[in-house]
């Protein structure tokens, strides 16, 4: 990492690094399996340094679970509707797919967006303005080992949530895997209008029977950190050429003391070993697994898509 300046700012990015994502887990008794429910906060934080309003928030997580004495089925999935997208969001995805045109729009954005039947090959057949305007996104996507990715470069469609700094406005806000606010998810059906993260079913045999924790770890992906300085005084025609190396500075900063954090915590520091680098520690929830209802012949208990 390259040297930068020494600007002091007190507490307030460590304050923020354990601020940024939260996560929760709820495990729900069922007939022979468990459901846990999940709920995934974020929000930008800001706080004050000399001239400046200094934001930050994340536009891309990954949620991972670990449980040992259970094999994990019907993993949650969501989008957000069109109607749904804040216009600066379609400028903005619009501009993104106009500048990797070279690279074909459905390699660029073909997981994330969609448009019901036919998916990505509808897609295809669509420019990029219409892609960003008319086909639903994918905000929550269930990967391979029990992994989520919530947003993308492009962070959330919805109406930024009290961010107006340039840079943070789509950065993710709110509550994620609680079907609010336009997202429109499908998986496993915990309780009455709730649906679960993932179905998890007791493994057969011996294999990790006697560790019943079930623990999730939040972690922001790779070049998601955004951080944006405005002027407290509202000159936003006065140009600082320091801006971009301050706003450089923190970001590594507030990494470093992600990272640092995820260390301390062995859970934490074996995932972050396993994962790509580049990843940073956010926030873990671990819970111990009650005890099962009696046992029942499986059945469907998928949600209507």
């Amino acid at each position: 990492m390259s040297a930068a300046p020494n600007h002091s700012y007190g507490a307030n990015p460590e304050k923020v690094a354990g601020q940024i994502g939260s996560v929760h887990l709820t495990a729900v008794p069922q007939e022979g399996y468990l459901t846990v429910e999940a709920s995934v906060t974020f929000g930008v934080k800001s706080f004050e340094a000399g001239d400046f309003i200094v934001s930050l928030g994340v536009k891309e997580a990954l949620l991972s679970l670990s449980h040992a004495a259970f094999e994990a089925s019907e993993r949650y999935e969501a989008k957000v509707k069109p109607t749904s997208y804040h216009e600066s969001f379609i400028r903005n995805a619009s501009a993104e797919a106009s500048g990797h045109a070279n690279i074909g729009l459905s390699a660029k954005f073909g997981a994330l967006f969609s448009f019901g039947v036919g998916g990505k090959l509808a897609a295809e057949r669509k420019n990029a303005t219409k892609v960003a305007s008319e086909a639903e996104y994918s905000i929550i996507i269930a990967e391979p080992q029990d992994t989520w990715r919530i947003g993308s470069r492009l962070g959330d469609p919805r109406h930024p949530s009290g961010a107006t700094a340039k840079g943070v406005e789509h950065c993710l806000h709110g509550e994620y895997f609680r079907q609010s606010t336009g997202e429109v998810g499908h998986g496993c059906a915990s309780r009455p209008e709730r649906m679960a993260l993932c179905r998890l079913d007791p493994k057969a045999g011996p294999a990790g029977i006697n560790d019943q924790r079930i623990t999730a770890l939040l972690f922001g992906a790779p070049g998601s950190l955004r951080v944006a300085l405005e002027r407290r005084d509202g000159a936003a025609s006065i140009v600082d050429p320091k801006v971009a190396d301050r706003e450089k500075e923190l970001r590594e900063k507030v990494i470093e003391i992600c990272i640092a954090r995820g260390a301390s915590d062995e859970h934490a520091r074996a995932a972050g070993d396993a994962r790509l680098t580049g990843e940073f520690f956010l926030a873990k929830h671990e819970i111990v697994a009650p005890k099962l209802g009696k046992a029942s012949s499986r059945s469907p208990s998928k949600s209507p898509s």
